[in-house]
């Protein structure tokens, strides 16, 4: 079996009180205490400008070099591999992604996760044919979310970023060959190429993360209780983000949220059956959202960080059976909420073929649209019941009927005015008044809720967008196929939602 992808997290593994380890003071972050470049072993003398081996910048990057410098206030320099990480490292290869690999090195000070991506470049041909290298307009899209988020509570921390070029380091190797292996045992395989087989000149983005834990896809559910600390966890950092950055997420499955195991709180028994205490805190699970390259967040200097998702319209054309099903949709009711305001969902056809042009209403991805993480926390609900369902039934349907109201407001057919979500933040605010998170849970040290800080969206706001969708669906052409798809697709997810 390949091991566990971990992912970063700012928080120590030890346990706190609930409201202080969401929102109170996040503890000093290891890269800072021993150096913004934490991989090589703290014997070694420390990287200056004057002792690294700068390599010049190729044109193509320097958007992504004047972006980082805006963000960090320091210049983002082409290294030599040798300058970040000692070539007998402990490293550990513990994921791939679509565009990234990800390594988890060990070191005197602790660990780190490095998320590795080629880069995609003019100037080196060979890598704009490269499948799994990065287009560099995303990237900067990135890690400048993950540089604005990384102080609140349920976020990665984000330690640095590195340009590095040259022959990857044979720790490197070693890690992808050993993973390779086990990807094989389970009759995978690795899409990625083997490490020292690439051209020299090429460059890579090593972003250094902390650890935050298991992916939630490899973390097995066992208690109601920890069904509701992951999604109810989920729902405080969505809507905080929410508050202090105006965040999506955009693509919160299963593989982008962390679960870092802790020392259980004395809120209540597993699978205890007070239906009017609270439902949040008891298992010490932290829980932190990871991977923004679909996010849309404002910036401290208010700028808008965003990735266009126009320029790949493969992502709203996926297929897939069972939850899968239901996460490509959602990505395709995201879309439709952009572009026509509706709660409804356009098939892939319909997704193929629309474009921005096609509405008199100019519509892009930088808008502030907080619904996307409704639809995602919808979609984590019925893929944290059906994990749960896998291994244990009736504990699923006891958390069905929990959830029963629940649900129903996050149902795309409720109207505003009958309770349906609009923001992660009403969903959070249902979650108080219904007793499953307590005040106290989501309060600073001062005693504060963060949701004083915002003002939610009200019910007449959300309706005028509605309404000035509807008049925009008005100049889309129409068909009864794509609507018999529309009405198959919602009966589709209803049956998953049922755990009998």
């Amino acid at each position: 079996m390949p091991p566990l992808r971990t992912y970063g997290s700012k928080r120590s593994a030890s346990a706190r009180a609930t409201a202080a380890a969401m929102f109170g003071q996040a503890e000093e972050d290891l890269a800072y205490a021993v150096g913004s470049l934490s991989l090589q072993p703290e014997e070694e003398e420390e990287l200056t400008l004057e002792n690294a081996s700068i390599i010049p910048v190729p044109a193509s990057l320097l958007p992504l070099v004047t972006a980082y410098k805006t963000d960090i206030g320091r210049p983002l320099l082409v290294q030599d591999w040798n300058d970040i990480l000692d070539d007998h490292a402990d490293v550990t290869k513990i994921a791939e992604a679509s565009y990234a690999e990800v390594y988890r090195v060990n070191t005197a000070a602790g660990s780190s996760i490095l998320k590795v991506m080629r880069i995609r470049m003019e100037e080196q041909p060979e890598s704009m044919r490269c499948y799994t290298a990065s287009d560099v307009k995303a990237i900067i899209s990135e890690i400048r979310i993950m540089n604005a988020l990384t102080t609140v509570p349920g976020f990665v921390t984000y330690k640095d970023a590195h340009l590095v070029q040259g022959m990857i380091p044979p720790c490197i190797t070693k890690a992808y060959r050993k993973h390779v292996k086990a990807l094989k045992r389970d009759g995978g395989w690795s899409h990625f190429p083997v490490p020292h087989t690439l051209p020299e000149e090429t460059i890579y983005l090593v972003i250094e993360l902390g650890d935050a834990g298991d992916v939630l896809d490899e973390v097995g559910l066992d208690t109601k209780e920890q069904v509701w600390d992951v999604f109810i966890g989920v729902t405080i950092a969505l809507a905080r983000a929410e508050v202090t950055n105006e965040f999506e997420h955009r693509d919160l499955h299963e593989n982008n949220i962390c679960v870092k195991l802790g020392p259980k709180r004395p809120v209540g028994d597993d699978n205890h059956d007070d239906a009017n205490g609270p439902k949040y805190g008891s298992t010490g699970w932290e829980i932190t959202l990871i991977d923004y390259g679909l996010s849309r967040t404002q910036l401290p200097n208010g700028e808008i960080a965003f990735n266009n998702l126009e320029d790949d319209l493969r992502l709203f054309g996926s297929q897939g059976f069972g939850i899968a099903r239901v996460q490509y949709e959602t990505y395709r009711r995201m879309r439709t909420y952009l572009i026509l305001g509706t709660r409804t969902v356009k098939q892939a056809g319909w997704q193929k073929d629309f474009r921005f042009r096609d509405v008199k209403t100019p519509r892009s991805w930088s808008e502030f649209l907080p619904y996307t993480n409704v639809l995602w926390l919808r979609y984590l609900l019925l893929m944290l019941i059906r994990k749960l369902k896998d291994k244990h039934p009736s504990l699923a349907k006891n958390v069905e009927a929990e959830a029963k109201e629940l649900k129903r407001q996050f149902e795309p057919m409720t109207k505003v005015e009958n309770g349906a979500f609009s923001t992660a933040q009403d969903v959070l605010v249902w979650l108080v008044g219904a007793g499953w998170v307590t005040e106290e849970q989501i309060s600073g040290e001062d005693g504060t809720s963060f949701l004083t800080m915002g003002e939610p969206e009200t019910e007449a706001e959300v309706e005028g967008d509605n309404a000035s969708g509807d008049n925009a669906e008005e100049n889309v052409e129409e068909d009864a196929e794509e609507d018999g798809e529309e009405d198959g697709e919602e009966d589709a997810e209803e049956d998953l939602y049922s755990a009998d």
